[in-house]
């Protein structure tokens, strides 16, 4: 299957208020975006298990439903 980017998927900004110290393993892809990031928008980011685990990396600053299109 080929993955098509999405225009605007759901957008989740990381804050203090969700970032979590444990998360659960569920697997629902998100494609988090570092922040300040100034490279190519692959470098910049990543797909992780879930929202959870996005947010509790510390130089996530959003993250939107769905793996990363690359």
């Amino acid at each position: 299957g080929e993955i098509t980017e999405e225009a605007e998927g759901k957008r989740t900004d990381c804050d203090a208020s969700n970032r979590p110290d444990v998360c659960t393993a569920d697997f629902s892809p998100v494609c988090a975006h570092v922040s300040g990031c100034e490279a190519d928008f692959a470098d910049c980011t990543r797909t992780e298990a879930n929202g959870c685990s996005a947010c509790s990396r510390e130089d996530v600053a959003y993250y939107t439903d769905g793996q990363c299109p690359r």
